[in-house]
């Protein structure tokens, strides 16, 4: 048996779009011209593609999910559509063992690149050995992986427990994981297993952290569903629970002074891609604890919104953005490609607005002013810094932050205050932060020559 990481059923034209994304993000993949190649073969894909063909004597979409589900019973199975599906249609493919449904047009946006990331990068989360417990019986599976292979196995089903003298021979491994089915079981046992201690926080902001990030790709793939129609009911428990894990993440950014390490050492994603969003999230808000802002859940959940119109650009604009490219400068766009991107942020609470999710009116605005600049030359509107809300600067700030304390090959590690430092010194930001917001980071957030950070954080 060949591992591999994607595959691809149907129309040839857009099955070869998805293989160049594959391979571009280094996943092996393999395409399927019809039904038969599928039940000849012996490959393990963990992600495939089932693409709708269109015209006559061509196979059904039906029977295309129907042989891709038999066939890989494993895979996560994304079907890809000519029209927008009815609610009965829908159901029945989910019940196929369809888990996302795209519109054709989306395969040559940012979408699909996002889908592949995150669908393999995130499918089984890294578990750290110090969450596991001699004696207490697990909610969740742990997984071990052969790199050769690229395979996860079993190692401690759920309901076992762990005998104290195989604990020592278990930590001298490094690779476990968890499935994400089983995040919110983990998310629960930490709380309950984990003290007060410095190492007891730090497991506590990990749970809470990256199950935030696992639900966050969900709310990605939901507020940009062109495929099927969503119910308000449906769209409002979906962003109450990303509102409740964005507050108890904010409890462990309030206990644990070194969080931004956690978050740091935990987040996927390059910059500029919206799999950032999680750990901007979570830097907004222990930014803005700091600040002694108001409604902190509020710039959290807009720092989770703000860039969600991103999959729907084209490929080339989201590449770009990974690559750190200045959608302006580069002489790359049209001008119809730049005000797509000058109208990022509106697009995006317009997104969220189409699919029946309930924004405030204090949220949008948040979202909106988040590229608008102190200078007047931001966007979508060109305010100014009479107009601008602290609230969105402070999600710039962030964003900003982010990509400066990233862990990178070949890049020392950088303290946050002296990142923060330098943001505020940057030239090329000059403009950006009213006079007003650098008051503000300097004064509650840097506070002189040795800020309530670095001393948390040295007494911790």
């Amino acid at each position: 048996m060949t591992a591999l990481d994607i595959c691809t059923l149907g129309d040839k034209e857009k099955a070869d779009i998805i293989l160049v994304a594959a391979k571009e993000f280094g996943y092996s993949a393999h395409e399927f011209l019809n039904v038969e190649d599928v039940f000849e073969s012996s490959i393990e894909p963990s992600l495939m593609f089932v693409i709708e063909s269109m015209g006559p004597g061509e196979v059904s979409v039906d029977e295309l999910v129907q042989a891709g589900r038999q066939q890989f019973p494993h895979a996560f199975l994304i079907l890809i559509v000519e029209k927008e599906l009815t609610k009965e249609k829908s159901a029945f493919l989910q019940r196929q063992g369809v888990k996302l449904a795209f519109l054709r047009h989306e395969v040559d946006t940012g979408k699909v690149e996002f889908a592949i990331n995150q669908l393999l990068k995130a499918s089984f989360v890294p578990l750290k050995s110090i969450d596991l417990l001699p004696d207490h019986p697990l909610p969740f599976t742990i997984y071990h992986l052969l790199p050769q292979r690229k395979k996860f196995l079993k190692l401690i089903r759920t309901g076992d427990s762990i005998a104290v003298d195989r604990l020592p021979r278990l930590l001298e491994n490094p690779e476990f994981y968890l499935d994400r089915g089983d995040l919110y079981e983990y998310k629960k046992f930490v709380e309950e297993t984990s003290d007060k201690s410095s190492k007891g926080l730090a497991k506590r902001c990990r749970a809470n952290f990256v199950t935030l990030q696992s639900e966050f790709t969900n709310l990605a793939f939901e507020v940009t569903d062109e495929s099927s129609r969503v119910s308000f009911l449906e769209g409002q428990e979906l962003l109450a629970r990303c509102q409740k894990l964005c507050d108890d993440l904010l409890v462990n950014l309030a206990e644990f002074p070194r969080a931004w390490e956690v978050v740091n050492g935990s987040s996927i994603g390059e910059f500029g891609s919206l799999e950032r969003a999680p750990a901007i999230a979570a830097f907004s808000g222990m930014l803005a604890l700091r600040a002694d802002l108001k409604r902190v859940e509020e710039i959290m959940m807009a720092s989770l919104l703000v860039d969600m119109s991103v999959l729907t650009f084209s490929s080339k604009i989201a590449d770009a953005l990974r690559a750190g490219k200045n959608i302006f400068n580069s002489g790359s766009f049209s001008n119809d490609e730049l005000e797509k991107y000058r109208r990022l942020s509106q697009r995006s609470v317009d997104l969220a607005l189409n699919r029946k999710l309930s924004i405030p009116e204090k949220l949008r605005n948040i979202i909106v002013g988040v590229y608008e600049q102190a200078d007047g030359k931001g966007f979508p509107n060109g305010i100014n810094d009479q107009k601008i809300m602290i609230e969105s600067q402070m999600i710039r700030f962030a964003k900003e932050f982010d990509s400066r304390i990233q862990v990178k090959l070949g890049r020392a590690r950088k303290d946050p205050i002296d990142a923060m430092k330098e943001i505020l010194d940057d030239p090329v930001l000059t403009g950006v932060f009213s006079a007003d917001f650098k008051k503000l980071v300097k004064e509650k957030i840097l506070g002189g020559d040795l800020s309530d950070l670095q001393r948390k954080e040295a007494a911790s």
